[in-house]
């Protein structure tokens, strides 16, 4: 459900990039991603029949974003289901915000959650702040969790994504001085995979979350290497190689 509010920022993004620069296909990109959110109107009408609040994707995100809100020591703000707070020792600090939510609604709870991480965040934002990098690094290396030791399998997570951090960065480092003369989807691109980059990275993540901007970076790679000169296009089809 992170990418129902994706949607909405690359297409708040587009809309400004076309007003700006009139440009066609930032246009043509906003009314992609327009027609992307229209077709989402059954379920956020479902959810506001539920809840009474508009755009209302899930009820996940406000646990979500009060354990990477937590500024308790030990806490790096990987996700915990909510019961789990009663059995797990590390866990007590949360004890009584939790048992405090006890008889109310669902809709009720999540307010209440949601409230008290936007608490935690203007109380302690260099928590917060320390929260996130550590979310960072959990999208892309699988680690840190609080009290929990590194596991073998998490290189099973580093190296693919070490390589894809890597295939950003050289995105970056060659396609930004090349904009100008760089295909139209290119931005729209980009705009989607940092949208989705940057909004995980607000809340508990984990290294799937990365899974639908994969195909994007790889795109973006393969134009970085074109425009780099290590690979050459291929002629259009139907069309003799010159080679």
């Amino acid at each position: 459900v992170a990418y129902g509010w994706v949607l909405t920022v690359a297409l708040l993004a587009l809309a400004v990039g076309w007003l700006v620069r009139r440009s066609r296909a930032a246009g043509r990109a906003a009314g992609v991603v327009a027609l992307a959110l229209a077709l989402c109107l059954p379920w956020l009408a479902y959810t506001y029949a539920k809840t009474d609040r508009v755009f209302v994707w899930g009820n996940s995100g406000s646990l979500s974003l009060y354990w990477m809100a937590s500024p308790h020591e030990g806490d790096l703000g990987d996700w915990h289901q909510a019961h789990v707070v009663f059995t797990d020792p590390d866990l007590r600090p949360h004890r009584a915000f939790f048992e405090g939510l006890r008889g109310l609604s669902l809709q009720e709870q999540n307010a209440e959650i949601e409230r008290e991480a936007l608490a935690n965040i203007a109380d302690h934002p260099d928590a917060y702040a320390r929260n996130v990098v550590s979310n960072v690094s959990r999208m892309l290396f699988n680690s840190p969790y609080s009290r929990t030791a590194q596991q073998a399998n998490d290189v099973f997570y580093a190296i693919p994504n070490a390589i894809l951090l890597g295939a950003a960065i050289l995105c970056a480092v060659v396609l930004i001085p090349r904009r100008r003369r760089l295909p139209p989807e290119t931005g729209v691109f980009a705009v989607l995979a940092a949208t989705a980059f940057g909004l995980h990275a607000l809340v508990a993540a984990y290294p799937r979350m990365l899974s639908p901007i994969v195909p994007l970076v790889v795109w973006l790679t393969v134009l970085a290497f074109v425009e780099a000169g290590l690979l050459r296009p291929g002629a259009p089809r139907g069309t003799p190689d010159p080679s």
